[in-house]
């Protein structure tokens, strides 16, 4: 089977058109769900009808595709959308179909549930050994991800009204290259469910959105292939950001990822094919699947396996690192029966809190506070845990904000100047700001007395 990849989709149908006019080998279109291979099929049949040529569309999950094939002159163009579905009585009339001179042009899905197309094959090759040699002549050509610019015009347009640069970011993140993930999360955010801030997300799905077909597949596959822990590693793992799929088994299991992976919950990322990835909007589909105390269980786990790795010198990138912030508590048992990890936790949140302060994102956390690590006020889907609050001690409210008000920067509270760290100093952040910030904060004063942060 010769293999390549598509990634001018305006050209492809002609492209494909082309070809068939010159051989008659078969050709597969193959992607994941939401790729655009029914579309791309759609605009062949389309340019075939406009230059008069005959063609037969047919759908691999229909009734009467077998006996609609049969009757097919021989030569005739079939396009064949989900092949991975068709019967083994359909499957005999395309190998006859084939065999007897005509073309071919069908769509398969990576991420499906397990049909039998393999046993059915298996079967196909045994009582047509011919066919097989003539299948084995199939160009199979993999549909390349969308380019953010290609997305942006894709919402632009189905879009009735005007959408913001940051919604249009925000889709372009969470689709992964998928036009009809694009058009899924556009419906999200008519309905409320998609956020831009603090980072791009997917804050919960509705009933009437299950229809959509992009949420509908994730949920067959899901229930059909995968137990609710595994259900419950793919909602963490889109969570905590793509990895190859070596740190995947290394973090969840040998055993989940390959089922992820065979099930075609993995997903090679756009930006680099060898880390893969669950895609937010698959996880959103499936949350439901796995019960709270699982999904926490794993949270736990994941959170507690990232941690160890970096009190060994390994640095989390920061999704990770805000991810074990948000899942492990202070007082975690698992935590204080190890000290030294406790102890390295504490230096750890100490730094999550600083990098929030110094690039801006504590903004939409109502974390104005440059004395205390108060960073666990921000608004957050129910079922993502929230950051933890670090600073044991009640703080009073903000006169500029509903934010809590910052601590006085004085000599003696300032933790450069403290020669000796205090039970509550593990807690605080460290104003010492990194990557070019500067050394020491500049706290404004203010007519009644009070000090914010810069």
């Amino acid at each position: 089977m010769q293999r390549g990849t598509a990634s001018h989709r305006d050209e492809l149908p002609q492209a494909l058109a082309n070809h068939l006019s010159d051989t008659d080998e078969p050709v597969l279109l193959t992607g994941p769900h939401g790729s655009g291979k029914t579309h791309t099929l759609r605009a062949l049949s389309a340019l075939l009808t406009s230059t008069g040529t005959p063609h037969l569309v047919a759908r691999g999950a229909s009734n009467d595709s077998a006996p609609r094939l049969a009757q097919l002159p021989a030569g005739t163009l079939v396009l064949f959308d989900d092949y991975e579905l068709a019967s083994y009585e359909t499957l005999q009339a395309i190998a006859r179909h084939i065999t007897d001179g005509g073309k071919v042009v069908a769509t398969v899905t990576e991420a499906h549930v397990d049909t039998g197309y393999g046993e059915r094959m298996r079967r196909l090759y045994e009582l047509f050994p011919e066919a097989q040699q003539t299948l084995e002549r199939t160009r199979s050509i993999r549909l390349a991800p969308f380019t953010d610019s290609e997305i942006a015009n894709i919402v632009h347009r189905a879009n009735p009204e005007p959408l913001t640069s940051v919604t249009v970011a925000a889709i372009q993140q969470l689709s992964w290259g998928l036009p009809g993930a694009a058009l899924t999360l556009l419906q999200l955010h008519r309905s409320g469910s998609l956020s831009s801030t603090p980072r791009p997300r997917i804050t919960r799905t509705h009933t009437v959105d299950m229809h959509l077909a992009a949420l509908h597949q994730p949920v067959r596959v899901a229930e059909a292939q995968l137990s609710s822990e595994q259900v419950a590693a793919a909602v963490v793992l889109s969570e905590i950001g793509p990895r190859s799929r070596s740190g995947i088994a290394d973090v969840f299991g040998a055993t989940t990822q390959a089922n992820l992976f065979d099930s075609g919950f993995l997903l090679p990322h756009p930006g680099s094919v060898e880390v893969f990835g669950v895609p937010e909007l698959y996880a959103a589909a499936v949350r439901n699947l796995t019960s709270a105390e699982v999904l926490k269980g794993i949270r736990q786990s994941t959170a507690m396996h990232l941690l160890s790795q970096e009190t060994l010198g390994i640095p989390m990138p920061d999704r990770e690192a805000i991810f074990c912030a948000r899942v492990l508590s202070r007082h975690d048992s698992s935590l204080t029966a190890d000290p030294l990890l406790d102890e390295h936790h504490a230096r750890f949140l100490q730094r999550i809190i600083d990098d929030l302060l110094c690039f801006g994102e504590a903004n939409g956390r109502a974390t104005c506070c440059c004395g205390s690590a108060t960073a666990g006020r921000h608004s957050a889907p129910s079922d993502e845990p929230a950051l933890p609050r670090c600073c044991e001690t009640p703080i009073p409210a903000c006169k500029r904000c509903s934010s809590p008000e910052p601590r006085k920067a004085t000599a003696s509270s300032h933790p450069s100047t403290q020669k000796s760290a205090s039970p509550s100093s593990h807690y605080a952040p460290d104003f010492r700001r990194r990557r070019g910030c500067p050394s020491k904060p500049t706290p404004t004063s203010m007519r009644d007395g009070t000090t914010h942060c810069w």
